[in-house]
């Protein structure tokens, strides 16, 4: 598996850092797993465009490389390779799609990023680069800020995936499976059923109960260890999926997100406020 580290040289809170690096090296230590960095150096980049002793010809290029690699050498890293793509827009739309070109380019099959917290008002075109990318990115994401617990001496055993009983839901299975196995882990696929009006609770309750069997004859098939919960809580999407998540322990949050679309499939202001409010890592299945 290609992981891209989307690093940051230039945000106030380091523990960002320390997280991101525990989650790498505890999640993909495989000899399968290469791990790159990347950094979009443009002109919204406050620390970039003062840095007036830097010369303008590698102020975007080598210099934040240079940042990077002295960060990556306190945090004892491995060997890591490194690569700035360089852009003098501060549109975020422009650094968006320059960012997703070379996730294609390269084939990356992760990008490992955090959403920053908005303390600091330069800071808020990063998170809202993170917040953006989930809708515009056509690989995976694994993301993380600066409240994400995540236990270094572990892997990931126990996975909540939130399935919406879709088609596309199914293929967000499909991707958290190959997850699971990677990292010998537990699924738990959490199912909130949405009340149609238009039948009886008992026939709504019977269709939602021959669907959840139908996922689970299908995880069988793959030999993954999982549980099925179907939640009939009448509140907040979000809430439910975070209640869920700490009831059950699990190590990491995941969900479907539709490739080049501006709606996520359980709703983007449900994987905003996702990934706004856990305290575990988000993993963002990108479905087409």
């Amino acid at each position: 598996m290609k992981i891209l580290w989307a690093f940051d040289p230039f945000q106030k809170n380091k523990k960002l850092n320390i997280s991101g690096k525990k989650i790498l090296e505890t999640l993909f230590h495989s000899k399968k797993d290469s791990i790159e960095v990347a950094y979009v150096a443009s002109k919204a980049e406050a620390e970039l465009t003062t840095a007036f002793n830097v010369p303008e010809g590698i102020r975007y290029s080598l210099y934040p490389k240079k940042v990077i690699n002295a960060q990556l050498k306190k945090l004892k890293m491995r060997e890591t390779p490194v690569d700035i793509i360089s852009s003098k827009k501060i549109s975020l739309s422009s650094m968006i799609k320059e960012f997703v070109k070379y996730t294609k380019d390269q084939k990356v099959d992760l990008v490992v990023m955090a959403s920053n917290g908005k303390d600091l008002l330069p800071r808020l075109i990063f998170g809202s680069f993170c917040e953006t990318l989930i809708h515009s990115s056509e690989c995976d994401l694994l993301i993380y800020h600066q409240k994400t617990k995540f236990i270094a001496s572990k892997s990931a055993k126990k996975i909540l995936y939130a399935h919406d009983f879709t088609d596309k839901g199914d293929l967000g299975l499909k991707r958290v499976i190959e997850y699971a196995k990677k990292w010998n882990a537990q699924i738990t696929v959490l199912h909130i059923p949405m009340f149609l009006s238009d039948m009886t609770y008992e026939q709504f309750k019977a269709i939602t109960e021959k669907r959840a069997l139908e996922i689970e004859n299908s995880i069988k098939k793959e030999n993954c260890p999982y549980e099925m919960i179907i939640n009939y809580e009448v509140k907040p999407v979000h809430k439910i999926i975070l209640g869920v998540a700490n009831k059950i322990n699990a190590d990491l949050i995941a969900v479907s997100a539709q490739a080049s679309k501006f709606t996520a499939l359980l709703g983007g202001s449900t994987t905003r406020q996702i990934l706004r409010e856990s305290k575990l890592p988000s993993l963002i299945l990108k479905v087409k």
